[in-house]
């Protein structure tokens, strides 16, 4: 009978620590978000809540198509399962992030310290906004046995439903993106202001690429999918630079633009868009939301400002 020595038993061990822990590949602030996330309470909490409402929906959905025929099915499944879901990953999961930025500018002004290390701003930011996805995702995840039983109840189409948790888990996104933007500002009336505001500048300016691709000669689902995704982009990329312009550091030159130039470019791009969108089409509209989508991540480049800080200081010397 043969046995490990105590230096396999080591080599074991070690590989199960380093198991435990999140590759390097992944931001620092990604990885301490998302550990906070799930031993949260409201994540906990939310996770049971929605899975408890889900079952009561499914028991609801049994009921009616029992009573009232299969043809009821579909009806059941679009007011109480995807309004339920709707709900908690469109609305409630996306308001978990109203303080996301609050300990980075707030009265522990964490900021400078992960400013310090190599962490860029948009690591910062982009790392609350995968932090949400991923438990969006988790828990959207874990819902999906619901939605197999309501296909093989019949009467539901499983790649329309797919499309339309798709389509959540984008609003989710969207809403995320927003709400992280305006966590930067020290108000909570003025981010529950700029929330509303950036909300109702998203729906114009879904609107506005809408009707580039739905009108004219450019006509065609292929143009109205390609618009919706560029402009989908271009929210989460310059809500994202809100809060990104609020992570400053007092008098530091490396900072990044005011963000009353990002208010100023999204708030009039709904408008512009428009009136490119009216007059050119889809193409149009395209060609401007893909320029304002480069110019939203090319954005106060941080590396070029300090390669040209240390170009300079090391002139100077």
């Amino acid at each position: 009978m043969s046995s490990k020595s105590p230096a396999s038993y080591s080599g074991l061990l070690d590989k199960a620590a380093a198991t435990k822990d999140f590759s390097d590949r992944f931001s620092p602030v990604f990885v301490r978000d998302l550990r906070r996330g799930l031993r949260s309470d409201f994540f906990v909490w939310t996770f049971v809540i929605t899975h408890i409402i889900a079952l009561v929906a499914s028991l609801a959905e049994w009921s009616i198509t029992q009573f009232l025929g299969p043809a009821t099915t579909g009806i059941a499944f679009t007011g109480l399962f995807i309004g339920t879901i709707w709900f908690v990953f469109s609305l409630i999961l996306p308001l978990s992030m109203f303080n996301a930025l609050t300990p980075e500018v707030g009265n522990t002004r964490n900021i400078e310290l992960l400013l310090t290390s190599n962490l860029k701003r948009w690591h910062i930011v982009r790392g609350k906004l995968y932090v949400e996805l991923a438990l969006s995702s988790l828990l959207l995840f874990s819902l999906l046995p619901y939605v197999l039983i309501r296909y093989f109840l019949g009467g539901v189409e499983l790649v329309a439903t797919l499309g339309i948790i798709v389509g959540i888990l984008v609003s989710n996104g969207v809403f995320s993106s927003i709400v992280i933007g305006a966590s930067g500002f020290q108000s909570a009336a003025g981010r529950v202001f700029l929330i509303f505001a950036l909300g109702v500048v998203s729906m114009m300016l879904m609107s506005s690429a809408s009707m580039g691709a739905i009108t004219g000669r450019t006509a065609s689902g292929i143009f109205l999918f390609f618009t919706s995704v560029l402009t989908i982009a271009v929210i989460i990329v310059f809500s994202l630079q809100i809060g990104r312009a609020r992570l400053k550091v007092a008098e530091n030159p490396v900072d990044p633009p005011s963000s009353a130039l990002v208010f100023i470019v999204l708030f009039l791009l709904p408008l512009v868009n428009g009136i490119i969108a009216a007059t050119t089409g889809a193409i149009g509209s395209a060609i401007l939301l893909g320029l304002i989508l480069t110019l939203g991540i090319l954005m106060d480049s941080e590396r070029d400002r300090k390669e040209k800080l240390r170009a300079k200081a090391s002139s100077s010397q």
